[in-house]
């Protein structure tokens, strides 16, 4: 029994608005450049499309990139098992929102419910969910100047509920974790616990690692992006 389809066909059609057809039936293009552009985009000038192919040999040969420029000064290695392309060349400071935040924080909790013995865990937790470095806190609105810098907080009425609920709750900001972490004059246990301790702080590389790979945080901009040009100029090798 054959498979049932559905056929679909798109086609130029005249629309006449007028007893008089002669105008209509000339079907003008009024953007004949876009037209024949969208032709070579799609092969079209390359052979006649007249039929389906009844059969196909294909012979072709594969070759990752090896190495990314994103400038002719420097090279990079690049592998793209790990990172899209796409993201290395299109990468921007990025500021992660109130819910990536909710989920940075939710993963750090679950790194140290996993690789903390049960001695330290209770009190560590405690440490980082308590901490004012890491709570979420409304902006400050005490005059008309930090009313106007904060307006995107305090004109959503849902996100400033939201976020004046979260403030009152165990859940601390991600982005201000990730922030703290990056910081290289002292270490997050440090900060939070007051005394180094060595797994915490492998399990905040381990947190920042992941957050760059998933959301590109603290990823850097990109080098490739040409703002005289408005593109991004670069090359691979094989």
């Amino acid at each position: 029994m054959p498979n049932p389809s559905v056929l679909f066909w798109n086609r130029l059609e005249p629309n006449p608005r007028s007893e008089d057809i002669e105008k209509v039936l000339r079907a003008e293009i009024r953007d004949p450049l876009w037209m024949l552009s969208r032709q070579w985009q799609f092969g079209e000038f390359q052979g006649e499309d007249a039929g389906f192919a009844a059969s196909i040999n294909l012979n072709y040969q594969k070759t990752e990139i090896q190495q990314f420029y994103p400038s002719r000064e420097e090279a990079q290695d690049f592998d793209g098992q790990e990172t899209p392309l796409d993201i290395i060349v299109e990468k921007t400071e990025y500021q992660p929102d109130f819910f990536t935040k909710v989920e940075i924080g939710r993963h750090w909790f679950r790194l140290l419910k996993k690789h903390l013995p049960p001695p330290d865990q209770a009190g560590i937790l405690q440490s980082f969910s308590k901490s004012g470095l890491l709570q979420f806190q409304l902006p400050p609105d005490e005059d008309r100047a930090q009313q106007y810098d904060n307006a995107d907080v305090f004109s959503h009425e849902i996100y400033h509920s939201t976020l004046t609920a979260f403030a009152n709750r165990d859940l601390i900001d991600g982005g201000a974790l990730i922030d703290l972490i990056s910081d290289e004059d002292l270490s997050i246990s440090e900060r939070i616990l007051g005394n180094r301790h060595e797994l915490v702080d492998e399990l905040a590389d381990r947190l920042l690692e992941w957050s760059t790979r998933i959301y590109s945080i603290k990823a850097g901009k990109s080098k490739a992006w040409h703002t005289a040009h408005m593109e991004y100029q670069f090359e691979v090798a094989l």
